[in-house]
C-alpha cells in the first residue's frame, strides 16, 4: 500500500479536499475556505493532501506546537474507508514524530462517535473522559462539546490547561 502525503498551501473551492472536508466534517466543526486558506499562509499548521497509490484518499491537517502535535482534521474518502488508510496515515505521523499527539472527537455517546473513539484506540491514542469545549470557529458557530485524546495520556493528563489553552488561543483565536 502506497501512502503518500502532499502539503497544500492553498485549497481551490473546486478540489476533491475540499468537497471531503466540506462533506466530512459539520458546518460548527470547520473554517470557512477563506479562513482556512489565509491560515495556511503563517499559521503552525500544515494540510496535507492524501494519495493512496497515487489517487486521492483523503485530508488531514496537523498543527506543530512546540510541544505535541494537534489533528484539527481528518477524513479518509468514503469509497475507501475501511482498508487501512487511516491508521497507517496515524502510524506514519507516530512513528516520525517524538511529540505527542493530541486530537478531539464527539463523546462516544451514538454509533458513530463510537466507532472513531475505537479507531483512534486501535491507532495508540487514550481518551480522556474530561469535558472539553472547542470555541465556536467564527464566534458565531456555537461552541461543540467533545473529548481530547493523546498518544501519550500522562503527557495530556498533565498538561491539560496549557493543552487547552493552546489550542484555545491558537487554533481558535479565543483570546483568554
Amino acid at each position: 500500500m502506497s501512502i503518500t502525503l502532499i502539503p497544500i498551501s492553498k485549497l481551490d473551492s473546486t478540489s476533491p479536499i475540499c468537497d471531503l472536508y466540506i462533506s466530512s466534517f459539520p458546518e460548527n466543526e470547520r473554517r470557512d475556505l477563506n479562513s482556512l486558506n489565509k491560515l495556511l499562509e503563517s499559521a503552525p499548521i500544515c494540510l496535507y493532501e492524501i494519495l493512496h497509490n497515487n489517487t486521492f484518499a483523503g485530508l488531514i491537517t496537523i498543527w506543530d506546537f512546540p510541544t505535541f502535535l494537534f489533528i484539527e482534521h481528518f477524513a479518509i474518502s468514503t469509497t475507501l474507508r475501511g482498508a487501512g488508510i487511516g491508521s497507517k496515515i496515524i502510524n506514519i505521523i507516530t512513528t516520525n514524530n517524538l511529540k505527542p499527539i493530541v486530537l478531539e472527537v464527539e463523546p462516544p455517546i451514538d454509533d458513530i462517535g463510537k466507532k472513531r473513539v475505537e479507531f483512534y484506540k486501535r491507532c495508540g491514542l487514550q481518551l480522556s473522559e474530561e469535558l472539553y469545549i472547542q470555541p465556536s470557529y467564527d464566534g458565531v458557530k456555537p461552541e461543540v462539546e467533545l473529548r481530547l485524546m493523546c498518544t501519550n495520556f500522562s503527557f495530556l493528563e498533565n498538561n491539560r490547561k496549557a493543552i487547552v489553552k493552546i489550542l484555545h488561543t491558537e487554533v481558535y483565536s479565543n483570546k483568554p
